[in-house]
């Protein structure tokens, strides 16, 4: 979430367990801890049971393994407050985040001025924080899907898992589309079954090719064999977001394992940095913004789509 859809929803413990808040100028600190004290420690010890770290200042994985398993006598929950997470390397912020999502019971809020580390780190938490037993199965489908604000029918999960079984992270991808595409992926049969169906993988998998290669025209015609399958172009943006963040993931040292178009993803990284990847996801916003508010416009698709392969 972004620093004011935080505030705005402060008071009223909207956000449980692990939330990761963007900002970009300086934000009120004293305000913050105050509100989140008065709302979310009712009945616990302000000593015991809730921690600040500043990781630009100090990083000691040790204080916030404590943090997580610290309890005081009447309270069985802490809050924990993490500034600065994008002062971390890679390696930090990976070890962090295996602690981040083994915790119980307890609010987390993570604060950072780069967004790429903050959707990078998002996704590895929402796709591991989830079991993979097949009894529960469906109750997990329908519990992903309520994180994002959809709302599916039993019909439309059972569909998930006969598809996809107990793939979570295939699973984690289909409900992004659905997220993206809104209420009507969700309520009309036809069309949902259109957008998570085996049958439009193979051009996407296709346009991811394309699009690693920078070739435009074969990004288009991948495109336009996606709409003839009756895929919203809302979805291409799930794909792109997906492939920026597994740029940005090569570019921070990490290995994409099983990944067929992994040397691809090598290759870009190596020409990455810090102000092209920031200009990467400028672009994106922009196409989401204006895809979302002024309505699906294939101009809209194709000039920024272009302007992302320049500046990959």
């Amino acid at each position: 979430m972004n620093i004011l859809e935080f505030y705005r929803n402060l008071s009223n413990r909207k956000y449980e367990g692990i939330n990761f808040v963007l900002y970009k100028d300086n934000i009120n600190r004293n305000k913050i801890e105050n509100i989140l004290k008065k709302v979310y420690l009712k009945g616990c010890s302000v000593e015991f049971n809730f921690f600040i770290f500043d990781l630009e200042e100090q990083y000691d994985i040790s204080l916030f393994s404590s943090a997580l398993q610290s309890y005081s006598f009447g309270c069985n929950e802490n809050l924990i407050i993490v500034y600065s997470f994008e002062s971390l390397n890679a390696n930090n912020r990976e070890e962090l985040i295996s602690y981040v999502k083994k915790a119980k019971n307890c609010n987390i809020f993570i604060f950072s001025k780069e967004k790429y580390k903050i959707f990078n780190s998002f996704n590895k938490i929402e796709i591991a924080s989830v079991s993979k037993r097949p009894s529960d199965i469906k109750t997990i489908v329908k519990s992903m899907s309520s994180r994002r604000g959809i709302e599916l029918n039993m019909k439309n999960i059972d569909t998930i898992v006969q598809l996809y079984g107990n793939d979570i992270e295939k699973i984690d991808s289909v409900l992004e589309q659905v997220e993206l595409l809104g209420e009507a992926a969700a309520k009309e049969p036809d069309l949902f079954t259109r957008i998570i169906g085996e049958g439009s993988q193979i051009s996407f998998y296709k346009m991811s090719k394309s699009f690693l290669d920078k070739d435009i025209n074969g990004v288009r015609e991948n495109i336009d064999n996606l709409l003839n399958w009756g895929v919203h172009p809302v979805i291409f943006l799930s794909m792109f977001k997906k492939m920026i963040l597994k740029i940005v993931a090569v570019y921070e040292g990490e290995r994409l394992r099983g990944d067929y178009l992994e040397e691809k993803y090598e290759r870009i990284a190596r020409e990455m940095n810090k102000k092209r990847i920031e200009k990467l996801f400028d672009l994106f916003y922009n196409m989401e913004y204006k895809l979302r508010v002024i309505g699906i416009d294939r101009d809209v698709i194709d000039f920024y789509t272009l302007e992302i392969l320049k500046a990959i």
